[in-house]
């Protein structure tokens, strides 16, 4: 299926600062840097980066979900911090939200700053739509006895 369409997860914040959260290209959706914010634009979790990155997180595979992917479909990530420092301390975090998966390929950047003030971290990702016969064989290998298989919603459920 060929695709070509946008992405919208808090339309007034887009708006505001013109811009679309994501667009499918094919079976790619590129998501935009994704910040702790609330529906209204508000910043989330002051202060506190691992705070504001499992927000970031669970947004990230709530969009994902829409489409049936999980953070297992991610093919490139891209963090954005103001504080090199802070991100390392929340490496276990990543770990948990990660857990057995293989962990996309992507970079950190430290920046000076982001879009507001409060905003201690962004993260834009790639992902990749599987194919049907790829997502039907993996519900098929859940369904065998002793398969290591994760909850409906990918392995980060639970976690966020």
């Amino acid at each position: 299926m060929v695709r070509n369409d946008v992405v919208t997860f808090r339309p007034g914040h887009e708006a505001e600062y013109c811009f679309t959260q994501g667009r499918w290209s094919g079976p790619m959706l590129f998501l935009g840097g994704m910040a702790a914010i609330d529906d209204e634009g508000h910043i989330l979790h002051k202060g506190d980066l691992a705070a504001q990155m499992r927000a970031i997180y669970r947004d990230i595979a709530r969009l994902l979900a829409r489409d049936g992917l999980t953070l297992e479909d991610i093919v490139r990530e891209t963090i954005f911090a103001t504080d090199m420092a802070a991100w390392r301390e929340t490496l276990p975090l990543r770990h948990e939200i990660f857990g057995s998966m293989i962990p996309p390929p992507g970079s950190i950047v430290g920046v000076v700053e982001l879009a507001d003030p409060g905003m201690l971290v962004e993260i834009e990702v790639v992902a990749r739509q599987r194919s049907v016969r790829r997502r039907l064989q993996r519900f098929v290998a859940g369904l065998r006895p002793g398969a290591a298989w994760s909850q409906p919603y990918g392995p980060v459920s639970g976690r966020l």
